[in-house]
């Protein structure tokens, strides 16, 4: 990053904290009815919004026009995020430091009191993010440590652009769910709700979906979800897949997606769900795979046509404080997942991970949430890398300061960054996060 930029991004925090901060801590925000404060932000996230209180904003309700417009079935969000990071040791660079902001606003729109016209959602994501990859600059490692970032070693990772607009119609009480246009596919396949929280990027999707169009890429789309029964998902989605050929759809409309039947990327999960009644405690198992029909240069330089491999994701509550009080958060999550791709493709061929995301660790701050995980990769015997693994160990803590601020303090140990003889990292992360 520009030396110009960092110092102008350094003064922005500087500013916010002492604007901002002081008093906070003597006011915590312990509104445990509130279900966007026990997430926060959620950034990327599909998803609308599903609150309309004032104190959910700095901003609050602009004279009622807010909450009238809700009335109407228009609803917006505007969320505003800063990262920094310094490599604490070893990794490529130990002098230096990193900061990224992202800016995001959306829009949702509820064709019920709009147009008449029930079970629709028009949904549009409008993103700015600008900064430097930690991971290209300080640590080295190849799965990225900050879901923020784009890929690792990938260029054109800033951007300006309408990230996401879809529509979704859901029919037949919620049996039949239909999702088109420019769409995040991460929000719907390869989903672990226990992981959002975490930054570490395979933690938000398998590194080995190497292809799926998700931030900074999603992609033009059709997206089809059966339930059969309460607890049974199917769903299927067929994506504009040229981004595997360098093609930057976050930034494009359905053009590519339209005039190319060979750049393709299907997706297809099974998601089985159960309560174990006894304490509410919710649990859930997905099993997906997915397919690019683009062509791909094999590591011994041949060529491939089209390529995939199957994930797994597993998920379940191990606790509830209350489990009487749907609105109280305070629980124990457990979170496992597993991708598989081709090791004559892609340098990495097993991903695994998981992790335990502890939401209201103290009793009269339901909203905090403390998570640790570990995320690893194995290398292909064909990429020339001289460690088999790289493994990230991640630990944070989300501390919602108001319910329209949060920091979260973000530690992870890099073991065998990238495979090479890069010495192991140690990186720290402060996210800010306010709602507008």
């Amino acid at each position: 990053m520009h030396t110009s930029h960092r110092t102008k991004s350094t003064r922005l925090v500087r500013s916010f904290i002492v604007a901002v901060l002081p008093g906070i801590f003597i006011t915590p925000a312990t509104r445990a009815d509130d279900p966007k404060s026990a997430e926060g932000p959620s950034l990327h996230e599909g998803a609308p919004s599903a609150s309309t209180e004032t104190y959910d904003n700095l901003t609050g309700d602009w004279f009622g026009v807010r909450r009238k417009l809700a009335e109407k079935g228009i609803t917006f969000d505007i969320d505003f995020i800063i990262d920094g990071t310094k490599n604490l040791r070893g990794g490529i660079d130990t002098a230096g430091s990193t900061w990224r902001r992202m800016f995001e606003a959306t829009l949702t729109l509820d064709t019920k009191p709009l147009f008449g016209i029930e079970g629709g959602t028009i949904f549009a994501d409008f993103q700015n993010a600008v900064g430097s990859n930690p991971s290209d600059k300080l640590v080295g490692d190849i799965q990225g440590i900050d879901g923020l970032d784009g890929v690792p070693g990938q260029p054109h990772q800033n951007r300006t652009q309408l990230s996401q607009l879809w529509y979704q119609q859901i029919a037949f009480d919620g049996a039949l769910r239909i999702k088109a246009g420019k769409v995040d596919a991460n929000n719907e396949f390869d989903h672990t709700q226990s992981a959002q929280e975490f930054l570490h990027q395979s933690t938000g999707s398998s590194a080995t979906l190497f292809t799926l169009p998700t931030y900074p890429d999603p992609a033009t789309s059709i997206n089809i979800f059966v339930k059969p029964t309460k607890d049974l998902q199917i769903g299927f989605g067929l994506y504009d897949g040229s981004y595997a050929n360098g093609v930057r759809t976050g930034s494009l409309g359905p053009g590519t997606f339209v005039h190319s039947a060979e750049d393709l990327f299907m997706i297809g999960e099974i998601d089985q769900s159960w309560t174990i009644t006894a304490n509410d405690l919710q649990g859930r198992i997905g099993l997906g795979g997915w397919y690019s029909t683009n062509k791909f240069q094999r590591l011994n330089g041949a060529i491939a046509t089209g390529t995939g491999g199957p994930y797994l994701l597993f998920e379940q509550t191990l606790w509830r404080a209350n489990p009487k009080d749907a609105n109280d958060p305070r629980s124990l999550n457990l979170f496992l997942m597993y991708g598989y791709a081709d090791p004559s493709i892609l340098l990495y061929d097993h991903n695994i991970g998981g992790g335990l995301a502890w939401n209201g660790p103290i009793s009269n701050r339901p909203d905090d949430i403390l998570g640790a995980g570990i995320q690893s990769i194995h290398f292909s015997n064909n990429s020339g890398a001289t460690h088999d693994f790289e493994t990230s160990y991640e630990l944070f803590y989300r501390l919602q300061l108001k319910p329209w601020l949060a920091l979260k303090p973000d530690l992870q140990y890099i073991s065998h960054p990238g495979g090479k003889v890069t010495p192991d990292a140690l990186a720290f992360t402060l996210r800010i996060e306010v709602h507008f």
